[in-house]
């Protein structure tokens, strides 16, 4: 993290000539029309992302979008891939005709909604930042030196858009917006902050925020190629919204434990199995891994196992979540295939499975009557 830090500091050069600053929030307004003008527009998008939930899980994701806007400036047609560090495409988004699809390349499906609420894509979301800033906060914009930037003169923006201090912690959310001067086109943004996070009315602690992006190789006016914004669904299955029903043959078991060991499918049979399949992204993951180190507590002396099961996630990854998060259950690594043989929808996902291997509950996201109903299935099965 330091060496990644420093290239980042080793870009920022101060542009030693001082330029009369005009209105601040001005300039962001005349940026945000800039953006949404009338026309085809194509770009590449680095983010990089601090897990909220787990310190040392920093993601890079590498975005290639095109997108076209009609006259009254609205999103007509538009072509989003991202894909992880290495460049493997992880999703893509494709509108079109008022429609949104969406295929996942790790699962190798897809799914769609017609008429979506929004069309998300890095240059949107910015744009967006840059309205509620300007229609909400303008009084807060400080413009600060220009500066150069992946060598680009920039203008320098800096935002308080929260900050103050409460129970002695400083809660902040800082924003950062570095502008081409030739353009006004986004070439960096970063977000710094902290502060009490909750979801659904819960609690989650405290977190620190850290997103940036970074623009490059705007192409404007240059009409892409027939097959830009074509949705091909060949090798793609429809994405599953429903679990296994009760009564339902659990699939075999098939993970490895966190030094990478595979562990034998035995392991799991003829006991009662609670199963999490969780997330170290998932908002609602730490809400329910207090009740998890409960239930385990609780039930440590019967024959009931409960573990958790990370699919998506690297090994690392999911043991500096588990470094950060506090978690006394087993863990285990899965795989893509795992989680679609137990039809999993989202996270966190919860089945409770008889000694005979059949599936007796199926739970899908968290609640405050979840631990309740776990409590009542399990005991039920122990015969209490």
């Amino acid at each position: 993290m330091r060496s990644f830090m420093l290239m980042i500091i080793g870009l920022f050069i101060f542009y030693p000539f001082a330029k009369a600053q005009q209105n601040p929030a001005s300039t962001l307004k005349r940026a945000v029309e800039v953006g949404e003008k009338p026309r085809f527009i194509s770009y590449t998008a680095t983010t990089v992302k601090k897990n909220i939930f787990s310190d040392n899980d920093t993601s890079v994701t590498r975005i290639s979008e095109t997108l076209t806007r009609s006259a009254q400036r609205k999103i007509v047609a538009q072509n989003t891939t991202n894909s992880d560090r290495f460049g493997h495409p992880v999703f893509r988004d494709v509108f079109i005709h008022d429609t949104l699809y969406t295929l996942d390349f790790r699962d190798s499906v897809y799914s769609f909604q017609v008429h979506p609420k929004t069309v998300i894509g890095s240059l949107t979301d910015y744009l967006e930042e840059l309205k509620y800033v300007i229609d909400r906060i303008p009084s807060l914009v400080q413009q600060r030196p220009d500066t150069v930037i992946d060598r680009r003169i920039c203008y320098s923006f800096f935002v308080k858009r929260y900050d103050t201090v409460v129970n002695n912690n400083h809660d902040f959310t800082h924003l950062y917006f570095y502008l081409d001067e030739k353009t006004l086109l986004p070439v960096y943004t970063k977000e710094l902050g902290a502060g009490s996070a909750s979801k659904g009315g819960y609690s989650l602690g405290r977190v620190n925020v850290f997103n940036e992006r970074r623009f490059a190789n705007f192409k404007i006016g240059q009409v892409p190629n027939a097959t830009t914004f074509k949705f091909d669904k060949v090798g793609f299955d429809v994405e599953n919204k429903q679990m296994l029903e009760n009564g339902s043959v659990a699939p075999l078991i098939q993970v490895a434990n966190l030094t990478g060991k595979k562990v034998s499918p035995e392991e799991f049979k003829n006991k009662t199995l609670l199963i999490e399949f969780g997330s170290t992204t998932c908002g609602a993951n730490p809400l329910a891994i207090p009740m998890l180190n409960r239930l385990a507590e609780k039930h440590k002396a019967s024959e009931v196992t409960i573990l958790s099961i990370y699919s998506d996630e690297t090994t690392k990854q999911i043991r500096d979540y588990v470094d950060a998060n506090n978690i006394n259950v087993p863990i285990y690594k899965g795989n893509i295939k795992l989680k679609k043989s137990f039809k999993t929808v989202g996270t966190p996902n919860f089945y409770l499975i008889d000694k005979n291997g059949l599936v007796v509950r199926a739970f899908h996201g968290y609640s405050d009557t979840l631990e309740n109903e776990l409590t009542l299935a399990i005991n039920e099965l122990k015969g209490n």
